[in-house]
């Protein structure tokens, strides 16, 4: 379940090294949000045929999971709000830390 994160970390280190600075903390917390909705919604293959759920479907399902923990778990805290920004960073695929952790969720499958 963590080893997004370690890799995450890692990968932060060896940029950083690189002079080719990336938000290692951001990642860090971005690998355990989505480690941490696929612990409720399940890791869904994203390829219907295998899976046998539609693109649409899977993010609804870990949409819901993001509720669950916003509501349930934090009680829409301030921590729900930063998991909230993460998982839509992560979704939209705008920064180079989302796409870094995309890449290592599919090195992770």
């Amino acid at each position: 379940m963590y080893r997004m994160g370690m890799l995450a970390w890692l990968i932060g280190d060896c940029k950083k090294r690189e002079n080719k600075e990336v938000n290692t903390v951001k990642m860090m917390k971005m690998a355990l949000v989505h480690d941490l909705i696929e612990s409720i919604a399940g890791d869904i293959v994203p390829i219907e045929a295998v899976s046998g759920v539609t693109k649409k479907e899977k993010q609804e399902i870990e949409l819901s999971a993001l509720k669950k923990i916003q509501s349930e778990f934090l009680h829409h805290s301030e921590m729900a709000n930063e998991i909230y920004d993460l998982w839509m960073e992560f979704e939209q695929q705008d920064t180079k830390e989302a796409q870094i952790v995309r890449d290592l969720d599919k090195l992770d499958m």
